[in-house]
């Protein structure tokens, strides 16, 4: 009886597991067609002695669209944009 009692146990566990990871498969695969990205850009300014340059501002055109999207760059002369 012990024995038929730890199987039916077993299969329990093992049906819930495999439930389990069907369901994180399928959330999974839902939240990253939620998510779009149109990918990004990043650099640093220098001028031409080769120092960087902090707070200059940068501006990013989309050539397709001719949409503009500006930032600034940080003390240490780097930009980073997500589009």
């Amino acid at each position: 009886m012990k024995t038929l009692r730890f199987l039916n146990s077993v299969r329990r566990y093992r049906f819930l597991a495999a439930s389990l990871v069907v369901v994180l498969a399928i959330s999974g695969g839902t939240l990253a067609q939620t998510t779009i990205s149109t990918g990004s850009i990043q650099g640093t300014v220098s001028d031409p002695s080769g120092a960087v340059v902090s707070g200059a501002k940068v501006s990013i055109r989309n050539m397709g669209t001719n949409q503009v999207s500006q930032t600034t760059t940080t003390s240490s002369g780097t930009f980073a944009r997500v589009l």
